[in-house]
């Protein structure tokens, strides 16, 4: 308990002393979203938000979520943060919505670049598991967007011997209609294992885990 305890005292100075400096980096984080998205207005430039100013923004309730958490939401140095931030991301959030036409319009369907005899099957095997995975999608197109297939072959640790691995890899767009008027693009991928006789298999979980969705106008 003595040792933990000496421990636990380094510990709250540190804390402590890095809840003097958030409202500074909470600050800052703010002021770049907010000047982003304002350039964002003034170039024409909507991508921006999905881009810079939701980075930034992110990092200033980053902030904001380690400082509550060190003073309590019921601070008052922590309530009026709070009430900037969300002034601010209204703000922000205004901009958007006055320029989400440009951003949707922007984006195109994406090219279809795979010309391989096999094309007409890998497209069934995607449009039969996507709709496993959701069945109330609507599926408005599957675009090929990469002509060929990437190849990894290495060898990898499983703590206790070495393995080998070759596979290949076909990135696809799967078109969903998300809204009356709106198309969001999301990705998938064929999986090829060329030590199991070219096995083929499809991932289609990719609505969440960070990969990237775009939308587009219907």
């Amino acid at each position: 308990m003595k040792t933990n305890k000496s421990y636990l005292e380094k510990f709250e100075a540190y804390r402590d002393d890095y809840a003097t400096k958030l409202p500074g980096l909470f600050e800052a984080a703010l002021n770049d979203a907010v000047s982003m998205a304002e350039k964002a207005r003034a170039d024409n430039k909507p991508a921006f938000f999905k881009g810079g100013v939701k980075q930034n923004l992110d990092r200033a309730a980053g902030f904001l979520s380690v400082y509550e958490s060190i003073k309590g939401k019921d601070d008052g140095d922590v309530v009026a943060l709070v009430k900037k931030f969300d002034t601010e991301k209204a703000g922000i959030d205004a901009i958007e919505d006055a320029m989400a036409s440009e951003l949707l319009a922007s984006v195109k369907t994406p090219e279809d670049d795979y010309k391989a005899a096999d094309k007409s099957t890998l497209y069934s095997m995607v449009q039969k598991e996507w709709k496993k995975a959701y069945p109330d999608d609507e599926i408005l197109g599957i675009r090929f967007h990469e002509s060929t297939w990437k190849r990894s072959t290495n060898w990898k640790w499983n703590s206790t011997s070495w393995y080998k691995v070759d596979t290949s890899v076909l990135a696809v767009s799967v078109i969903v209609k998300t809204a009356p008027e709106i198309a969001s693009i999301f990705p998938a991928f064929i999986n090829k294992d060329h030590l199991d006789g070219d096995s083929m298999n499809v991932g289609v979980h990719t609505k969440s885990h960070g990969y990237v969705t775009r939308k587009m106008l219907m």
